[in-house]
């Protein structure tokens, strides 16, 4: 897919900005499973690419976001288990790779980085309801010598409820690293819920 879309205002990466940042993005991804009896077995694999526009700040000067413009790649494999109708725990785990356009950003630093997650996780499924709940560790290390490989907790949490034909209840907590090119820090540590 592509489109265009704008930051939040509070973006940490777009400090002081007169109007959000625009950026494009452009996206791919696949995922092939099969189930063996009540063993699932899915591969899956991802592609992003951001392109960021430059952005006026309150004070005139225009901030570059050119260093900002990358491709992140991602391979995931799942091995789960039926327990019964209503319930499914899962093993998954992963691969990630981001790389920057630009070797190095306006301070000087390469923002290349590659990295795993792994953890443990269920599915849910009774009546008009579903959850898919994991949490793991997601590590990311960096090819800038002067960045601390990290590791740290990955949550990735939604729920559905179907309150009539067309209409529907989400609501989801996720925990992961974002990309930054702040001065001095490698990502961001986020938890968001919606």
């Amino acid at each position: 897919g592509w489109g265009m879309f704008h930051e939040d205002r509070i973006s940490v990466d777009d400090p002081g900005g007169r109007e959000p940042t625009e950026y494009e993005k452009s996206d791919v991804s696949v995922t092939l499973g099969h189930a063996f009896g009540s063993i699932l077995v899915e591969f899956g694999g991802s592609y992003s690419g951001y392109d960021y526009e430059d952005v006026a700040l309150t004070n005139a000067v225009s901030l570059n976001n050119d260093d900002r413009d990358r491709d992140e790649f991602d391979i995931t494999a799942l091995a789960g288990y039926t327990l019964n109708p209503v319930v499914m725990v899962y093993v998954k785990g992963g691969f990630l790779a981001r790389e920057y356009d630009a070797q190095t950003d306006d301070n000087d630093f390469d923002r290349d980085a590659a990295g795993y997650k792994v953890g443990l996780g269920g599915r849910f499924r009774k009546g008009e309801t579903e959850s898919d709940v994991y949490s793991g560790i997601a590590s990311r290390d960096f090819d800038n010598g002067g960045f601390k490989d990290i590791q740290d907790v990955h949550v990735d949490a939604n729920f559905r409820w179907r309150l009539t034909p067309s209409t529907r209840l989400v609501a989801s907590v996720t925990r992961d690293f974002l990309e930054t090119t702040q001065t001095g820090s490698s990502v961001v540590l986020e938890t968001k819920g919606t």
